[in-house]
């Protein structure tokens, strides 16, 4: 999948926005620009 076209992942990104816009409840935007740490806390929140 990484040696996609960068036109396949912004298809793919596109595609998941569109779900997130319709409120799709088992989608969720994770910030990637905090620590790790961070990260997996708001992964485990999300599914308690």
């Amino acid at each position: 999948m990484d040696e996609e076209p960068f036109e396949f992942h912004s298809r793919v990104d596109r595609g998941y926005r569109v779900l997130i816009e319709k409120s799709i409840p088992r989608i969720k935007v994770i910030e990637a620009s905090t620590s790790p740490e961070e990260i997996h806390t708001e992964i485990k929140s999300f599914f308690e």
